[in-house]
This record gives C-alpha cells, structure tokens and sequence, in this order.
C-alpha cells in the first residue's frame, strides 16, 4: 500500500546538504594535489603495480566517469568491421 507524499522535498529536488558536501570534498581533495604528486612519486619509485592501484582509485575523483546516454527507445545497429586481409592467389 503505498501512500502519497504529503512533506518533504518535491521529486527531483536536489538534495544541497550532499550537494556542499561534494563541493567540500572536491575542493579538500583538489588543495591535496600537491601532497598526492609527491606521495604517488614515492610509490611510483618503490612499487609500479602499487602506483597503478592508486592512480586508478583516485582517477574518479579529478576525471568524472561517462555514462551512456541513450534512451530506451533508441535501438543501436551493430556495426560490423571486417579486418581480416584480402587474400589474392
């Protein structure tokens, strides 16, 4: 049973709490660059695959992932590339 909304905020209403929040975090994060570099050289000198782990993890933070963009009605034709040689005898 569901009931109808009687408070609160409209749908689709940003929520601004989490919205500063973000802000802050990106621009704690952002003012860390520095610091980061030189930590991520350190690592990048003693162990490679420690450095690609971190880098990846922290990648998400400065480069925002993409998302596809279709819609549902939108149907998407393969498309076939053939890139095998031609063989002349």
């Amino acid at each position: 049973m569901k009931r109808d909304k009687t408070g609160g905020r409209e749908k689709g209403t940003p929520n601004n709490v989490t919205k500063e929040a973000r802000e802050l975090f990106t621009q704690t994060l952002e003012g860390q660059v520095p610091r980061l570099k030189i930590a991520l050289d350190e690592v990048f000198e003693q162990d490679k695959d420690r450095f690609v782990e971190l880098f990846t993890k922290l990648a998400p933070y400065f480069m925002p992932k993409k998302y596809d963009v279709t819609t549902k009605e939108e149907t998407l034709k393969p498309v076939i590339i053939n890139v095998l040689p031609l063989i002349e005898d």
